[in-house]
């Protein structure tokens, strides 16, 4: 018994021994708060964090500033920042193994890594000046650390210096967010076009409908019933899922606010992680007694300067334009193998070779075969190879311009200077402390030849990309009369030549619309009363869907299963709302989203036998779908089915068959945020790197968009002079390491939808950063 005792003790101190080593290298990690750094800056930077680690850095250059935010950036966020520049590259299979080479191999072909050195070269002297301090920064905070991040002691790997490469990689992984790089929605368009009656391509195909708000022109009508039936039954129904990637922006004039400056409201939705997407800060430049540059708002890891935020004279945010960015161009054989036609002769393929380096495994040899319009990805069904062109293949629309917004003092200079940004194409609405409000599209937008660029194109028939459009053929809205914009992802524009650079890939304008009316509705819009707005949980758009869905429940088909009369009980409780208690929402959402699922199903069936063939790609679907449950045309009924009253009856039934009546709506929406390396912890320690999974509202149908790991990655309310009352919400904290204070503080705040300020508090910790000797 001493033995064995002796033994346990042993293993227990041993075991003590084990957890303190770890807890050292963990908290070896955390960043530096307080005292004196010496680094590359010119003259002393202060760095001060309030209680939720917001920093405030005051510098007296902007190149300084720079620095000392890079160097936040490498102590907080390096690993983030390290995934982007990798996912970018086409480099994740170097951390993780086999497990990332499919996706590196998808990305390698657009050869990225070449088109950041190409923008790198191209890159003016000041930015490159105020690129390298912010890089030497992030470097000079990796090496403040007494340990390397966490990630990579879990990972048992080593982080590599950051370069001004990999901060042009960075905005490229954007593009591959927030743009389609293997115009995915041209070759489902192609394929259906081949496969369908002409009737039926453009009605599933619709370009708008009454959900459309554009800010300028009239919305789009949709299109009409096909004359004719064209399926049989659905073989197997593609996935229509109703998560819609996107943002929301709106802007009232200074006349419709209570302190005379316009207003902005941003919350950009995307993918929810830890740690979050955007770190949080506040840009002083200060010069003698006064302040030079005052700036707050939201950074990207990665990249210097404020992605969304203000400067006390505009301030400015971004939601997603869905523009048609990339083309696909099927390359039509000419003679010998690698030769194919183009306009007025033939041209010869070429070739580049990429070795994609995979950890715990050989290097693989990719080669990648090169058109004039840019790497061929695929094959067509006639096994053609098929090219791809996309505007992140272009150096000159990458760029570092958004630096120069933190300089901009009014709305005009802001919107030019939006038409010469290098970024993903974005619709922008600037405000400015004098009242003016305006939009347009930030980022390069490609001048086509005369061709569809809707569906894939013959290469012998492409006429190419002409360059870029000007800023005079870019539209813009400046102080319209109603005194309001908004963007929610929508068609922004009529269909003229430019206003249909979304064509038929812009998402339904419900969102947008609720945010038109709401405005509207409000002769004041106070930084309170435009939150409200953001957090709308409103079912508008349902509620036509509920109407529906109770006009089949007769006595009759209640008397016929009582578990009909539960249903409608549900139907009749007040105003639909997407809140995290609701039961009706859940239930109409369920009803619609299983009708759409069956009918698309149905109306691809010609296409059932490829399994990448995704409903969810028509974002206009919904106009087809209602048009057949609202007029009910007998030719158009799915094969089987008596009725269309007994083939929604049905609908009803397989609603209450699945578990959707009863159950609140938060309780499938419930709250997943986690840390990518979440999953390499055992059990409940994964639970370490990963917030409460909480029942939330909001639905990709309203304005506050919520699903559980999507959504508002951000939520800022500003008016520019008035940043002591803005209001400020993010997922998650500022700091990516789960010892830190700062990994959750906020993280209620945008659950809740508390508001919280956008200026950080009262200084709890300051760090100098002093020029090296």
């Amino acid at each position: 018994m001493r033995v064995a005792k002796s033994i346990l003790f042993s293993v227990a101190v041993l075991g003590l021994v084990l957890v303190l080593f770890v807890i050292a290298l963990l908290r070896g990690s955390l960043p530096l708060l307080a005292g004196m750094q010496s680094t590359s800056v010119a003259a002393p930077v202060t760095i001060e964090r309030d209680a939720a680690g917001v920093p405030t850095i005051r510098g007296s250059s902007r190149r300084d500033l720079f620095h000392a935010e890079g160097f936040l950036h490498g102590q907080d966020r390096f690993f983030q920042m390290d995934l982007a520049r990798r996912a970018a590259a086409g480099r994740l299979a170097e951390l993780f193994g086999e497990l990332a080479l499919a996706r590196d191999k998808s990305v390698r072909v657009h050869g990225l890594s070449l088109v950041a050195d190409e923008a790198l070269t191209a890159m003016p002297p000041a930015h490159r000046d105020q690129l390298d301090a912010y890089v030497a920064g992030v470097n000079a905070g990796l090496d403040s650390l007494s340990a390397r991040p966490f990630e990579y002691l879990l990972l048992r790997a080593e982080p590599e210096p950051w370069t001004a490469r990999d901060s042009l990689l960075v905005v490229l992984s954007m593009f591959l967010q927030l743009t389609d790089q293997e115009a995915d929605l041209d070759r489902l368009r192609g394929l259906m076009f081949e496969a369908l009656p002409g009737d039926a391509y453009a009605w599933l195909t619709a370009r708008g409908g009454v959900w459309d708000a554009p800010l300028r022109g009239p919305a789009v009508p949709a299109p009409p019933l096909p004359d004719t039936r064209w399926f049989d039954d659905a073989s197997s129904a593609p996935p229509a899922e109703d998560r819609t990637p996107g943002s929301n922006s709106f802007a009232v004039a200074g006349a419709r606010t209570p302190h005379g400056a316009a207003l902005l409201a941003n919350d950009m939705h995307l993918g929810l992680s830890l740690p979050n997407i955007w770190y949080r800060v506040r840009l002083i430049e200060q010069d003698g007694e006064a302040a030079a540059l005052d700036a707050v708002g939201v950074s990207l890891p990665g990249l210097p300067g404020i992605v969304v935020g203000s400067n006390g004279h505009v301030a400015w945010g971004f939601t997603n334009s869905y523009g048609d960015y990339s083309d696909r161009v099927v390359l039509r054989p000419s003679g010998s193998p690698g030769r194919y036609r183009v306009p007025r002769g033939a041209d010869t393929l070429r070739v580049r070779e990429e070795m994609i380096k995979v950890r715990d495994g050989q290097p693989v040899a990719l080669t990648v075969p090169m058109s004039r319009f840019g790497p061929v990805i695929a094959e067509d069904t006639q096994g053609r190879p098929v090219a791809v062109r996309w505007t992140a293949h272009f150096a000159e629309a990458i760029n570092l311009n958004l630096l120069d917004m933190l300089a901009v003092t009014d709305v005009s200079s802001g919107l030019a200077l939006a038409q010469r940004m290098g970024m993903p194409p974005q619709n922008i609405l600037v405000v400015g402390r004098d009242g003016r409000l305006g939009w347009t599209i930030a980022g390069q937008i490609p001048r086509r030849a005369n061709y569809d660029s809707s569906r894939p194109v013959m290469s012998d028939e492409d006429g190419g990309w002409r360059g870029w459009l000007s800023p005079g053929e870019v539209p813009r809205v400046v102080n319209p009369a109603i005194g309001q914009l908004w963007t929610a992802n929508g068609r922004v524009a009529g269909l003229d030549r430019v206003g249909a650079i979304g064509a038929d890939d812009y998402p339904l304008g419900v969102r947008a619309m609720q945010i038109r009316d709401a405005l509207a509705a409000l002769p004041t819009v106070s930084e309170p009363a435009a939150l409200g707005v953001q957090l709308d949980t409103n079912g508008r758009f349902l509620e036509r869907w509920r109407k529906l869905m109770r006009s089949v429940l007769s006595q009759d088909a209640v008397t016929a299963r009582p578990a009909r009369g539960n249903v409608l009980e549900i139907l009749s409780q007040g105003r639909l709302e997407a809140s995290s208690d609701a039961k009706a929402y859940r239930v109409v959402r369920a009803f619609r989203a299983r009708i759409e699922r069956d009918l698309m199903g149905h109306f691809l069936a010609p296409l059932s036998g490829r399994p990448d063939v995704r409903a969810d790609r028509l974002r206009q679907r919904e106009y087809a779908v209602w048009q057949l449950v609202s007029e009910q045309p007998q030719a158009l009924l799915p094969l089987g089915e008596d009725s269309w009253p007994a083939y929604l009856l049905a609908m009803v039934d397989r609603v209450i068959d699945e578990g959707d009546v009863g159950p609140s709506w938060g309780e499938r929406n419930r709250l997943r945020v986690r840390h990518p390396l979440a999953g390499v912890l055992p059990g409940a320690l994964s639970g370490w790197l990963s917030m409460p999974e909480t029942p939330m509202p909001g639905d990709a149908f309203v304005p506050r968009v919520q699903a559980p790991s999507f959504g508002a990655s951000q939520r800022l309310v500003v008016a520019p002079g008035q940043e002591d009352a803005a209001i400020f919400h993010m997922p998650g904290g500022q700091s990516g390491h789960p010892l830190s204070p700062f990994f959750d503080a906020g993280h209620d705040d945008w659950v809740l939808g508390n508001p919280s300020p956008l200026l950080p508090g009262p200084t709890r910790y300051t760090l100098t950063l002093t020029p090296a000797e």
